[in-house]
């Protein structure tokens, strides 16, 4: 039975086969190949309009002016939206007190045949309580603080990294599992 539940833990985390965005010092990269800033989605069985139309759909669906996020689009090629993420990361100080981290990042999305290239273009993010932002590394003078030192390339901030890489990946997740998901009828 152990092995078993392993095993699912396993698959389950590994939803988009390997592919995953992990932090580094020069921002959110492929956690395969930290050369690339993108990952590649293998949705086998469908066309790129299919993908396109079924990303639309996500946007529709998961965004309250979906409109007003759609930054850029070519049909059944490509598909660029802004996302605000209210209080995504909580930084906690050594003295115990917390700090809300607000996000808005550029999702881009370029489809062919069963494949969708996926990159965040773009994230900027800022302290609620001081206006600070917040940096990979580098950037900024002032009221800035960083996941990683600029010199050394040294993590500052672990759970920080953590929690940005499991953000991410898991709005990635979401929307596999969205381009995955078949058409149900509903019951009224």
């Amino acid at each position: 039975m152990k092995k078993i539940l392993l095993l699912y833990i396993f698959l389950s985390s590994n939803l988009f086969f390997g592919q995953e965005f992990t932090v580094t010092p020069e921002g959110l990269k492929n956690k395969e190949n930290i050369e690339k800033n993108y990952i590649v989605l293998d949705v086998k069985d469908k066309k790129a309009s299919e993908l396109y139309q079924k990303s639309r759909q996500f946007v529709n669906v998961k965004y309250k002016n979906p409109e007003k996020v759609i930054k850029g689009k070519i049909e059944n090629e490509y598909l660029r939206f802004e996302t605000f993420s209210q209080d995504l990361l909580v930084h906690t100080t050594k003295r115990g007190s917390k700090t809300f981290i607000n996000a808005t990042y550029y999702t881009e999305l370029r489809f062919k045949e069963g494949k969708v290239k996926f990159e965040i273009t773009s994230i900027d993010m800022k302290s609620t309580a001081y206006s600070t932002k917040l940096y990979f590394s580098g950037g900024g003078n002032g009221k800035t603080f960083r996941i990683y030192n600029e010199k050394n390339g040294k993590l500052f901030r672990e759970q920080i990294k953590i929690a940005l890489e499991n953000y991410f990946n898991n709005h990635v997740s979401d929307y596999l599992d969205f381009l995955n998901k078949k058409k149900k009828e509903e019951d009224w």
